[in-house]
């Protein structure tokens, strides 16, 4: 009964306080409102030579600095 109360007072309503109750909502919740994008990402093309210098600078780093990473 108190759900077809509910549904009767959004129906009098106007859409633009529907959607400030909705956003009132959403803050309160501490919920996040997103929207899709309508364009698509795409990869670069040379997106392996980046991934495959970025592998090679970690292990660079890894090999210098393990006497500090691994230090007990």
């Amino acid at each position: 009964m108190k759900a077809k109360e509910i549904i009767e007072d959004f129906k009098e309503r106007s859409v633009e306080s529907l959607r400030s109750w909705a956003r009132r909502f959403i803050k309160r919740m501490g919920l996040v409102y997103r929207i899709r994008t309508k364009a698509q990402t795409k990869l670069r093309d040379d997106i392996n030579e980046y991934i495959m210098k970025y592998f090679f600078i970690m292990r660079k780093l890894i090999n210098e600095k393990k006497s500090f990473i691994f230090k007990r």
